[in-house]
């Protein structure tokens, strides 16, 4: 089928009023564009239109403001290169006012050896517009200035930390393991997805009338929004709702999530050692969500769910063995001595039935002398247990009076976690003697600092491994306004300096799910 655009116009929403005016500038010149704002029909999908319009356009251009690529514009480019790559399509990056002189740097890693069109001296720059428009029509002007280098001495950086960072892993992971850390704002780069804390906590508000539905200003975090609705609603009230929230929202896998996934299949393969036993595999989470259970079980993973109790004094243990992808898009899982049990992978009903039906066993604390010496939660032993470990740190959604959610659970939680010996000693060492990758995390998110005082203070004190944290520039979180905060009082750069000096963790500002991509092909 011929295009029926000439070209996308793939932008952050931030820039949308300057690239309105690119696109009424080559509409003058007989180019047909598509427009989000202009060609999305109400009422219909947003996503399944914009994926045929990019498949339906002869070229794609690819907007960078001072702010970057937005949520929406991430996938976009992807699937852009995949329309390069298999039919030849143009994509083009397009600079716009604002982004500063390091031209390589404000561009993405994939989109670096696609030669730009500069218009940071302005959108009506008339050489500018002229690329532009060779770049979607292959027809150059008269006349038009030669084209900035995409190799330039300038532009060339000394060392990318991120590629030292993959070249670092990789090499790590052909003998050895990565402790992953799975946090809540992965949850960002799907604007679909249930479970982002920010929208759990202005429903909350909401339910307690403390704001209005268009309220737009600044809101507390979800522990503090938690607490207002616990003390007034009780804590199973708070836990039930959070749930309700969660399956009322059109669920999608972060891809973040399912990168992972991939990467850890990938991890199951490699040869076994001869002289030493393989470490069980580690993944954290904080998220009461179910959204890794999902993405391994999809991937066809056979692991083990250890949920930790809010009280500190009880686990949960789900061994989901024998996975296997079958016919009819499915996923089953044979637990021993028990029935198979099936769930399509585009049902994520299904998979949380699932998910929640596999028989689990609880291990209470049991200590005689309550100094947890002689716990069975201390003593819990990973290597009996189906690999992958997925540890949920702050309890799950389907595991009733589990999850810590508000600034009275997380007292609580840390007061018992260091009086007693409740978390089982070999994740601990497993933490403590691996690289750590955290993605999803911000240094000043309260869960982080609630890990970080009950389960990393110790094996961070610890100077034998790599510690990688995977944080966007704040400015990139629209939807969060805590992370717009760090931007706005420009403190970003200490909060990096202050995390690589006390938790010996470096920054890479980099998306989760394309680092995870260039790690996996590295691998």
């Amino acid at each position: 089928m011929q295009p029926q655009y000439d070209v996308f116009l793939s932008h952050n929403s931030t820039d949308k009023p300057q690239v309105k005016q690119i696109a009424s500038t080559l509409q003058a010149h007989q180019i047909s564009v598509w427009l989000d704002e202009w060609d999305l029909r109400p009422g219909e999908p947003g996503q399944v239109n914009i994926e045929k319009a990019i498949e339906n356009s002869h070229a794609i251009a690819v907007f960078v403001g001072p702010l970057g690529l937005g949520p929406w514009e991430e996938p976009e480019m992807r699937a852009a290169l995949e329309q390069q790559v298999r039919r030849g399509c143009p994509v083009i990056p397009v600079l716009l006012p604002g982004v500063t002189d390091n031209i390589r740097e404000n561009l993405p890693l994939f989109l670096r050896p696609n030669t730009w069109v500069d218009l940071r001296s302005g959108i009506n720059d008339e050489n500018g517009i002229g690329r532009l428009r060779w770049g979607i029509t292959g027809k150059k002007p008269v006349e038009i200035s030669p084209a900035p280098s995409s190799s330039t001495n300038d532009d060339q950086p000394q060392t990318d930390p991120t590629e030292d960072a993959i070249a670092n892993l990789s090499h790590i992971v052909r003998s050895g393991n990565i402790t992953f850390f799975v946090g809540a704002s992965t949850g960002y780069e799907a604007p679909a997805c249930s479970g982002r804390t920010s929208d759990i906590a202005r429903n909350l508000l909401t339910d307690l009338k403390l704001i209005g539905a268009t309220y737009d200003q600044l809101l507390p975090t979800i522990d503090i929004a938690g607490m207002y609705y616990a003390i007034k609603s009780g804590d199973r009230n708070l836990e039930n709702r959070i749930t309700e929230l969660m399956a009322s929202a059109r669920a999608e896998v972060p891809l973040t999530h399912q990168n992972l996934a991939e990467l850890l299949r990938v991890l199951r393969a490699r040869p076994m050692r001869r002289s030493r036993r393989r470490t069980p595999q580690l993944i954290v989470t904080t998220n009461f969500d179910l959204m890794m259970e999902r993405a391994l079980l999809r991937e066809g993973i056979s692991f083990t769910r250890i949920v930790q109790h809010r009280s500190a004094r009880r686990i949960n243990i789900n061994e989901y063995r024998n996975v296997s992808l079958i016919a009819g898009n499915q996923v089953e899982v044979r637990p021993d001595g028990e029935e198979p049990l099936r769930a399509r992978l585009d049902s994520f009903e299904e998979l949380d039935d699932l998910i929640s039906g596999v028989g689990q066993r609880t291990i209470n604390e049991g200590s005689a002398d309550g100094t947890g010496e002689t716990s069975p939660l201390h003593t819990l032993a990973l290597q009996d247990l189906t690999d992958p470990i997925l540890y949920k740190f702050l309890g799950s959604q389907d595991v009733p009076n589990s999850c810590a959610i508000s600034v009275e659970h997380y007292f609580e939680f840390a007061r018992r976690t260091l009086r007693r010996n409740c978390i089982p000693a070999q994740i601990s060492e497993l933490i403590a003697n691996s690289p750590i990758l955290f993605l999803g995390y911000g240094f000043l998110d309260p869960d982080f600092r609630l890990m970080y005082l009950t389960l990393l203070r110790k094996a961070l004190e610890l100077q034998t491994d790599l510690r990688y944290a995977l944080q966007l520039p704040p400015e990139r979180y629209e939807g969060n306004a805590y992370r717009q905060m760090e931007f706005k009082t420009r403190i970003w750069e200490r909060i990096k300096e202050s995390g690589l000096r006390k938790l010996g963790i470096t920054t890479l500002e980099e998306q989760e799910s394309v680092f995870l991509e260039k790690l996996l092909k590295a691998i």
